[in-house]
């Protein structure tokens, strides 16, 4: 290991009951052993009626596993908490149209997948069923007259009644046949709590280009625009007069009102920058927001209804979860056609900030990649992901994320999901991705099964799951949205912050993330007061909010939630808890000095890290004969180098095997101490004969926690 770290080589996991950051006991004996997770408003339940919230991961490997390793697999997710898997199927419906065998092959093993997991408690998201970037999404001449060549289907999706029962066919196929495993289909099993239409698909981002598009896809969308136009305004004569004061200097589609098509805008000039404002037709192309959006909600609540009806799917339907070519115009609306389905979700990562060119492929960490560290706690950076307006009186669920590598400051990630996520009354999250099954030790863009993520799961799943932060009642901020002002491009007073997808980086460049929040008609920071909520009405629009002086101190740099136990200091860039089952902090923590919480203080002098106790037997810390000391800091690869270019950091030595964790060096002290035992616990969790040092002094009992595990427990 490298001086100051220790090698991360817990040894392979016997998967036995005695391990003490075992989390499985917040599972189900048997994932919907009581009937399908349903929606109640804006939250899900149990088939008992039982509140629920999905600790997930990314999990679409386990499909391609060995039964054995699926089995493993299974089992060790349950360990640290997971209870919603997220598996992308992307390949099933090519494979429905074109490969049968293959098709029949693929299923039985996410059949077996989806009964083991069933098995420990966990439920199944089905994703990327369809998403025009992939395979699914290139069409091939004999399934669509006109595609060939890969062509990506945009917007046929949304307009063919033709390629919707094409899709609804494949769905069933896929949902229907019945699985050995279980005795049922998929459809009708409830360990499969969601279905997705489709990812990371919308006709407003930057992929609508009209054109682009096949002529045939193109003929469809134009006629429905035309027909659109017709029932406004009589016809598409009627329509041009409406249009014909402003000339418009945009360029759109052709129009060819003789075949009853309208041309049409790509999305880049239905935003809010003023190229786009400067150049386009506004009455035009207000038209044209709102037949798109009124078509897109249109096909979600058809869509949900045919799968539902005709398909005989018992899941809860999820639209899509994607972004938009302008958040404040056009985010809100992409979320409130999403109310066609039965919940709301979002897809966002907290990127590395590369220096210009300095990544060379975005999916892979490389020799002379060149970046700089970010943390989203301290300024100019925030936690994005999080600062998203939840439509009103649906779940809401983040179903892709994670802080990619090569960032060292990633422990902040779970921390902030089981405190601030759960205090905004997120319903899901999940951490993308989970793609092998034992620990990972070379750096990967979107790993999380090492240090940083995975092994942080235990206190943040249990207290996100148990909800050991409050949640307010009232919002901090609540907006209603009148259609007829969004339709005129007047945007929302509450949008979504950017954040920083690789992918789309590498494929659009700077417009992937198109704003930092300035515009908002709240203070950036009241996302992390409380709930944020938004619905678009017929009537006026309104905007109401706490008065955030309570909670926001400017001269102090710090954010406290308004139910209590939440505190950001963001110019110190440290995050604490103080709740009574859940208490500790997590950043910067090398500048914070001691930490006094409720019953416990915290005193680190690493630079970075968390340290988390968490009550394991559901009684107060104060009272509890079992709490969890969970701490996390940063990891590289053994050999893992960088070197200094200005105020980047450029990679000379990716490193090997083992994963090195830089040592941690942190004392807790209980306040009240008398009859405590600190024992070490194995980078599994399992108990040690190693005591934890420690020291007696007017009733507190001080405890050095140890340099080379992330546990310790404590206990009466």
């Amino acid at each position: 290991s490298h001086p100051g770290y220790f090698a991360w080589e817990p040894p392979i996991d016997p998967l036995s009951e005695d391990s003490l950051i075992d989390m499985s006991f917040l599972n189900e004996s048997e994932a919907g052993v009581n009937g399908f997770v349903r929606r109640d408003g804006d939250r899900f339940v149990l088939g008992n009626g039982e509140s629920v919230r999905f600790w997930m991961v990314q999990g679409s490997s386990l499909q391609d596993m060995s039964e054995k390793r699926i089995d493993r697999w299974s089992r060790r997710l349950a360990k640290y908490g997971v209870n919603l898997v997220r598996v992308a199927i992307g390949s099933m419906f090519q494979l429905s149209l074109h490969n049968p065998e293959k098709f029949d092959e693929k299923l039985d093993r996410i059949h077996y997948m989806a009964n083991s997991l069933k098995k420990q408690g966990i439920y199944v998201y089905f994703s990327h069923f369809f998403w025009h970037t992939s395979g699914s999404g290139k069409l091939t001449e004999d399934v669509f007259p006109g595609y060939g060549k890969g062509k990506q289907a945009i917007s046929l999706l949304f307009f063919s009644e033709k390629f919707q029962d094409i899709y609804e066919d494949a769905v069933g196929k896929f949902m229907n046949k019945k699985n050995p495993y279980s005795g049922l289909p998929m459809s009708k099993d409830p360990v499969i709590a969601f279905y997705e239409i489709q990812n990371e698909s919308s006709l407003f981002f930057w992929t609508f280009n009209p054109s682009r598009f096949p002529e045939v896809e193109l003929a469809i969308m134009e006629r429905a625009f035309g027909d659109w136009l017709k029932n406004k305004y009589g016809s598409l004569d009627a329509a041009k007069q409406a249009w014909s004061d402003e000339k418009g200097r945009a360029k759109h589609t052709p129009d060819k009102f003789e075949e009853g098509r309208a041309g049409l805008y790509n999305a880049g000039f239905l935003t809010g920058q003023s190229w786009a404002v400067n150049q386009r037709n506004s009455v035009r192309a207000s038209d044209q927001l709102q037949f798109m959006v009124e078509a897109q909600k249109k096909f979600y609540e058809n869509m949900t209804s045919d799968l539902k009806s005709e398909q005989g799917l018992q899941q809860l339907i999820v639209a899509s979860n994607w972004k938009t070519a302008d958040p404040k115009v056009l985010g809100g609306l992409e979320r409130y056609t999403y109310t066609g389905s039965d919940v709301v979700c979002r897809n966002s990562y907290f990127g590395v900030n590369y220096r210009k060119g300095g990544q060379q492929r975005f999916y892979a960490i490389e020799l002379n990649d060149t970046y700089t560290y970010t943390s989203a706690l301290k300024p100019p950076s925030m936690p994005g992901v999080m600062m998203t307006p939840q439509p009103k009186g649906y779940p809401f669920m983040i179903t892709e994320n994670t802080w990619t590598r090569p960032n060292r400051y990633r422990v902040e990630l779970p921390f902030l999901v089981s405190t601030f996520a759960l205090t905004q009354g997120i319903d899901g999250w999940c951490f993308f991705a989970l793609d092998s099954a034992e620990w990972q030790h070379q750096m990967a863009v979107w790993d999380m099964n090492n240090s940083s993520i995975l092994a942080q799961f235990p206190a943040t799943s249990l207290i996100f799951r148990k909800g050991y932060v409050g949640i307010s009642e009232k919002p901090a901020a609540s907006e209603k949205v009148s259609l007829e002002d969004a339709y005129s491009f007047k945007g929302t007073g509450l949008f979504t912050v950017k954040g920083k997808d690789a992918l789309w980086e590498s494929k659009i460049g700077d417009r992937e993330s198109a704003t930092d929040g300035t515009g908002l008609k709240v203070d950036p920071r009241m996302y992390f007061v409380g709930p944020v909520e938004q619905e678009f009405v017929s009537g006026k629009s309104e905007l109401t909010k706490v008065s955030k002086d309570k909670y926001i101190d400017s001269q102090k740099n710090t954010v406290t939630n308004m139910a209590g136990g939440l505190k950001w200091d963001y110019g110190k860039g440290v995050v604490t808890v103080n709740t009574p089952l859940a208490q500790g902090a997590c950043g910067f923590l090398g500048v914070a000095g001691t930490i006094e919480l409720k019953d416990i203080s915290i005193h680190c002098s690493n630079e970075y890290g968390s340290v988390l106790a968490v009550s394991l037997d559901g009684k107060p810390i104060a009272e509890s004969g079992k709490v969890l000391i969970q701490t996390g800091t940063y990891d590289k690869p053994y050999g893992f180098k960088t070197r200094k270019v200005g105020k980047y950091e450029r990679i000379t030595n990716l490193g090997s095997y083992p994963l090195n964790v830089r040592k941690i060096k942190a004392s807790v002290t209980f306040k009240n101490g008398e009859g405590l035992n600190a024992v070490v616990l194995d980078n599994n969790g399992y108990p040690t004969d190693r005591k934890a040092e420690t020291t007696v002094k007017n009733g507190k009992m001080i405890i050095q926690l140890p340099e080379d595990s992330l546990y310790t427990a404590v206990k009466k």
